[in-house]
This record gives C-alpha cells, structure tokens and sequence, in this order.
C-alpha cells in the first residue's frame, strides 16, 4: 500500500482515530506529521502524553474528532490499545534506523531502557534481544498483531517518497531529530 491509497482507505473508511507507531527513526514523525496535515487531523506528538503513557493519550484524545498520534514509544503496546484506533505500523531498512540513530547520538541509554521494557513484557516470545531495537520491535510487532482487534497497516517509509514533503536522504544530513521537512 502507497501513500496514497493509505490516505483513500483512512477517507473511505472514515478512521478518525490514528495511531502512528514503530520504532523511533523509522519515519513516524514524518508520516504522523503528513498524514494529520493531508487529512486535516489534529497532529499529538509523543511528548504531549510522556512518550509511553498509553493512558495519557487516552484522556488527552477524548472527545477529538480525528488525530493522528506519534507514538513510537506505545509499540509495545499495540495489544493494549483500544479496538478503535487505526495502527499504522512503520518498516525501514534497519541498517537505515541504525545510521539515523548514530546521526543524532542516539546512545546506549536509550537503546537499553527500550530493550529492557521488551525483554521484561515479552520475555515468553522468542526474540532475540542481541538485535538492534528495530529488529527487536520487528519481531515482536510480528508475533503481536496476530492477537489485536484493531484494523492496522504495515507501511514501508520508502512509500513516502512520492509525497511532496518527502526529502531524499542527502538533503536530510543536517535535520535535528524532530525535523520533518526542509
């Protein structure tokens, strides 16, 4: 599924409640931020509900009329979340996680504390915590979404090239970590 027919089926389905997730660099900032912009949506970013508090976005988005939340850090919640709310679960070449994370020094604290919350949740699945976090949450997303009520998307961030706001990767050297957009 492309952008654009992403885009069709949220319109035609009338999905109204939107939760971005994945792991962090995978292009959850970016497809949050399109997607609330083209569709009209109100854009709740991680930092608005404490970046895991499933239950904070809950009260923040009551009685909202069409969001799209950032939420790489609810990931590991996907079997949580209320049957309403659309997933859209991002994939990017891992490699290319790695280097976003390597060019803004996203360090070891923050990889450990996220693999420390899967290894504890998850700790009965098969997965192998030597991998990088991305992998990590590959892995469990795969498992996971076989359980889940919610009707949910895979999308590749490489189908957001063909957007007007998508920027080729050596115009992206010098964004900051929350850049979207030249």
């Amino acid at each position: 599924m492309n952008y654009n027919e992403l885009d069709k089926y949220i319109s035609s389905n009338n999905i109204k409640k939107i939760i971005i997730t994945g792991p962090q660099r995978s292009g959850t900032r970016f497809m949050t931020s399109i997607l609330s912009d083209d569709m009209g949506y109100k854009y709740i970013d991680e930092s608005e509900f404490d970046i895991w508090s499933y239950e904070k976005l809950k009260s923040i988005t009551m009685g909202i009329d069409g969001f799209v939340a950032h939420a790489p850090g609810l990931a590991h919640l996907v079997n949580e979340i209320d049957n309403d709310i659309f997933i859209v679960f991002m994939r990017r070449d891992v490699a290319d996680i790695v280097n976003s994370q390597n060019r803004i020094n996203w360090g070891e604290i923050e990889i450990n504390y996220i693999k420390d919350i899967y290894r504890n949740k998850f700790k009965n699945h098969t997965i192998d915590f030597t991998k990088p976090i991305s992998e990590i949450k590959y892995q469990v997303w795969d498992i996971e979404k076989l359980n889940i009520l919610n009707k949910y998307v895979d999308f590749n961030y490489t189908d957001l090239k063909l957007h007007k706001r998508w920027v080729d990767k050596d115009k992206r050297t010098g964004f900051n970590p929350h850049q979207v957009s030249l």
